[in-house]
């Protein structure tokens, strides 16, 4: 099915059914401003679907989510030095006013101490942490696969390579500060993979020296990370602390709402004004906040109609991915990349709710919808 019938069918269908849904939930102002919020987002997707087609623009938008990812992880590494924000021009970015004594501020409890967890510009250091993660992802892709010796980025004209490197390193660095334990995993077992093949292309080559190198650096990384406090961290993980307490409250409060209202939702944009009518005054599980998965949150916004729309659109998304893969040997490592960062997207949105609910979460879904949409020449 070509991409505008397609998207015409389903934003047709997804339009009656919002509109049916908003009109039965409780807050009618609030339902019609997050559809016109959704429409935004749907502009954008559509918009990069239809006038990307070359490989040098998917390699300039990479080229500038590089300049994010320094800019961001040099900001985040600067707040886990100082344990506070840093101020000045910082704050017209987005930086928020905080310190380790905020109250509501993140922090990580290691060995009885607490560290601040960096938040660079965005709301929180898990938010932090998807979207460098993410980015990096096709950062890394996108480098390896598109050979540019110049990228014309404003200000700048360097070396494509070293620019996405540096933000590589640095990336890595700012999304180990952050502490968010899922992305990290995610991202350590990705670099994992790339070392495995790595090992096997050495031994392909049977040098003894480079491959007595390789593993002597890795294993001295790997003996290093492990006395930092981000593998403590790690390593005091448990089912009782606060944050997995919290997300099994915030669980079983969305499951009792479904029950409620199984087909239509409670209503677009309503979870939070309706999250309060199922949870006890005052009791220490009520956190006003969206459930901890995307998923989840649809199924209780918009029922089983809404989330069964969702799935769908990713279901045929995958195999837009995957057909392309299959059928244009010069542009599937590209889509191959698109493919593996929507993955990694959707794995974070199983453990964080910030793709649907924050601006800078649904800009970066929506961005990246459209390049796995986008028709590569």
């Amino acid at each position: 099915m070509k991409l505008k019938n397609f998207t015409g069918r389903l934003i047709a269908a997804a339009a009656v059914f919002l509109l049916i849904n908003i009109s039965s939930s409780g807050n009618l102002l609030n339902g019609y401003y997050h559809l016109l919020k959704l429409l935004e987002f749907i502009f954008v997707g559509w918009y990069v679907a239809a006038n990307v087609r070359q490989k040098i623009q998917i390699a300039r938008v990479v080229g500038l989510l590089s300049i994010g990812v320094i800019c961001e992880s040099f900001l985040a590494i600067w707040q886990f030095i100082n344990q506070g924000s840093i101020g000045g021009i910082f704050y017209f970015f987005g930086e928020r006013m905080f310190s380790g004594m905020t109250p509501g501020i993140a922090n990580a409890s290691i060995n009885g101490s607490l560290l601040l967890r960096p938040y660079g510009t965005f709301s929180h250091p898990n938010v932090l942490a998807g979207y460098l993660l993410c980015s990096m992802v096709l950062i890394l892709f996108v480098s390896r696969n598109v050979l540019l010796e110049k990228i014309f980025l404003p200000f700048f004209n360097i070396s494509y390579r070293f620019f996405t490197r540096a933000a590589l390193l640095l990336g890595t660095s700012g999304l180990l500060l952050s502490m968010s334990r899922v992305a990290i995993v995610i991202w350590l077992a990705f670099l994992f993979i790339l070392f495995l093949s790595q090992v096997k292309t050495l031994f392909l080559r049977q040098s003894k020296l480079w491959i007595a190198s390789f593993i002597v650096v890795i294993s001295l990384l790997v003996a290093g990370f492990l006395n930092t406090p981000i593998a403590q961290r790690l390593a005091q993980s448990s089912f009782s602390e606060e944050a997995v307490v919290e997300r099994v409250a915030l669980s079983q409060a969305s499951v009792a709402l479904f029950y409620l209202h199984p087909f239509l939702g409670v209503g677009f944009g309503n979870f939070l004004p309706s999250l309060v009518t199922v949870q006890k005054p005052l009791a220490g599980a009520a956190y006003l906040q969206p459930v901890h998965n995307i998923f989840l949150f649809l199924l209780v916004e918009t029922g089983l109609v809404g989330l069964g729309l969702f799935l769908f659109f990713l279901g045929k998304t995958y195999k837009q991915l995957l057909s392309t893969i299959q059928q244009d040997e010069e542009a599937h490592s590209l889509h191959r990349a698109f493919l593996v960062t929507l993955t990694v997207a959707l794995i974070l949105g199983s453990a964080d709710h910030y793709f649907l609910t924050l601006q800078q979460g649904q800009l970066f879904l929506s961005l990246l919808i459209g390049m796995c949409w986008a028709k590569l020449k």
